[in-house]
């Protein structure tokens, strides 16, 4: 302590890991806090201080970790065929759908252009234009073509995917295309049946001696022959559109509406004939 009972600067206790320090400058204390508020960063000392900071390193496109290739295991459970392509338009992958698909081993696709498949030769230039513009373009596509396979002509639908090796890198190219190859024969085949039955229909109503209509949940009419519309005085494009009630008085008819009913809700699948 000195005279006037100010502590001195600077005293130590007993221990000598361990001080107390007094400033009898209060203005130094202010300064050293406002120095420790405005500093930007920690104060660095020895040969690095007043060194810029390192810029954070950010690895260029060509440094870019490729992701992993598709879980072709996945591709192995479709029941679809599926072909992945590189840029040299070589089979890299065929999972076993492409036998069924075929009839021709999946081993026959590999490491091939379809050019060098056996049987598939006729079908490779449409395959590799669709291909080519897919790179070219970047842009997803699909196509169908009719396949000659054993068991009889297949149509099959394609649909080719993009694979990109750096997702979210512009400048990289898709390194792959994913073909997904469905086979469509039933549907058409289904189709073809139905047009079938159509034609037939058409041959009845203009044929018959009885008046015929095919009418819509509305009970409009949305087909009639010639003779029903020769028996109602009309032309028969004076029915098509109207209800039904509005060419008979079916309020007199209970069980007629009610097989309409029954018709319109799906309860009679089969054509009905309805006396009146």
């Amino acid at each position: 302590m000195t005279e006037q009972g100010v502590a001195d600067p600077t005293t130590f206790d007993r221990n000598p890991l361990r001080a107390r320090t007094t400033s009898r400058r209060p203005e130094l204390a202010s300064s050293l806090r406002t120095l420790a508020l405005e500093s930007p960063s920690p104060l660095v000392t020895g040969p690095e201080a007043g060194a810029p900071a390192a810029a954070p390193y950010l690895p260029t496109p060509s440094e870019a970790v490729s992701p992993e290739p598709p879980p072709t295991s996945l591709f192995d459970e479709l029941p679809d065929a599926v072909l992945r392509f590189d840029r040299r338009l070589v089979v890299v992958y065929a999972n076993e759908s492409i036998e069924r698909a075929t009839a021709l081993p999946r081993f026959a696709f590999l490491g091939q252009t379809l050019r060098d498949v056996e049987h598939f030769t006729p079908y490779a230039p449409m395959w590799e234009a669709k291909l080519a513009a897919t790179f070219d373009t970047l842009e997803a596509r699909s196509f169908k073509f009719t396949y000659a396979h054993p068991a009889g002509a297949k149509t099959f639908e394609v649909r080719l995917l993009l694979e990109s090796d750096a997702p979210g890198l512009p400048s990289r190219l898709p390194s792959h295309i994913t073909a997904l190859v469905r086979d469509v024969t039933v549907p058409r085949t289904a189709l073809r049946a139905t047009r079938a039955a159509d034609a037939m229909l058409s041959t009845l109503m203009s044929s018959a001696r009885i008046g015929m209509a095919v009418l819509d949940g509305e009970l409009r009419y949305v087909r009639c022959n010639a003779y029903l519309a020769q028996l109602l005085g009309v032309e028969v494009g004076q029915l098509l559109g109207r209800r039904l009630d509005q060419s008979f008085d079916l309020v007199a008819q209970p069980s007629v509406m009610r097989s309409l009913e029954r018709m319109r809700e799906g309860e009679v699948r089969v054509p009905q004939q309805i006396e009146y």
